[in-house]
């Protein structure tokens, strides 16, 4: 008798078992996102996105523009050597006929100059040059197709020597070794574009006399 009543006072009352099994939750499926939640989280991500676009394209245009107008500058500075060069080695007008420094100022509301003069020009001559000798070299400004205040440097070369005949003693002919086809002649003006995308061209004399 003593122990039956031992162990029915240890065991807990059947009110309590229930309440004890009531609050214990119930194994289920976890909640998930609603459809509001997701927007708004697309939204976000949108303009996440949106904004770090914004910053690498502005970027990579800051990069691509001072490239190309690093580039531009460069040809320009090679320009502008290229003809002081040639403008140390013009010839004198007392050099001899046809030979004159002219300069010509420009009509343009920019500054569109030219100048013209006479050099030596040095060349080996083979198939694929052209001869030397004296030239009258020009540099001017042509206005670029549908493009307002931006032209072209143009650098024109005229020969002012003729070439000299073939003399059939030294073996030289006017065939060509290779293809035995006939030499065209040289051209005597030579024109070509230096630099593009130029504002303006100016010279000034020292002496205009």
């Amino acid at each position: 008798m003593l122990r039956m009543s031992q162990v029915l006072a240890t065991a807990p009352p059947s009110d309590q078992r229930e309440r004890s099994i009531e609050k214990t939750p119930a194994a289920g499926p976890s909640r998930g996102f609603t459809l509001l939640e997701i927007l708004v989280a697309t939204a976000i991500l949108g303009i996440i996105l949106l904004t770090i676009y914004g910053v690498l394209s502005r970027a990579l245009y800051a990069k691509n523009h001072s490239e190309e107008r690093a580039d531009l500058y460069s040809s320009g500075r090679e320009a502008v050597l290229k003809i002081a060069d040639e403008l140390e080695g013009a010839l004198p007008p007392t050099a001899g006929v046809n030979i004159a420094f002219v300069g010509i100022p420009g009509t343009e509301s920019v500054p569109t100059d030219a100048v013209q003069f006479a050099v030596v020009v040095r060349r080996q001559f083979s198939v694929s040059q052209n001869r030397g000798g004296r030239a009258m070299v020009s540099y001017s400004l042509d206005p670029v197709k549908d493009t307002r205040n931006l032209f072209a440097l143009r650098r024109q070369e005229q020969l002012l020597t003729e070439a000299a005949p073939a003399d059939p003693g030294d073996g030289s002919s006017n065939t060509d070794p290779t293809t035995g086809e006939p030499i065209p002649p040289a051209p005597t003006t030579l024109a070509a574009y230096v630099l593009d995308q130029v504002a303006g061209l100016r010279f000034r004399y020292l002496d205009p006399m």
